[in-house]
């Protein structure tokens, strides 16, 4: 799982109350403990504070602009300015592939 993608939680046992949840994987798979750092949305959207370890298992990747109600808007706008730059760059550059 990517730093950055968007996720819903699911299968969760343990704290099934976040199952169905939102939020942006953080950080990528930790190689010790095996899980992802991820930062849950608000229900206004907004980022809660504190993130939480999560197995791979339970996270499902969202297309991107999806999970989120204020829509594609908010996505561009949460994204990193790095992501923001190389899609940009993507975006100007031809496709070389046949």
């Amino acid at each position: 799982m990517s730093t950055g993608t968007r996720v819903r939680l699911c299968g969760l046992q343990a704290r099934p109350e976040l199952n169905g949840k939102t939020g942006r994987v953080l950080l990528k798979r930790d190689a010790t403990s095996g899980r992802c750092g991820v930062r849950l949305d608000g229900e206004d959207g907004e980022a809660l504070t504190k993130p939480l370890a999560i197995k791979p298992a339970n996270l499902q990747p969202l297309p991107f602009g999806a999970g989120n109600r204020n829509g594609l808007v908010h996505e561009l706008l949460d994204l990193p300015t790095e992501l923001l730059e190389y899609a940009t760059l993507r975006a100007q550059t031809p496709d070389s592939s046949p």
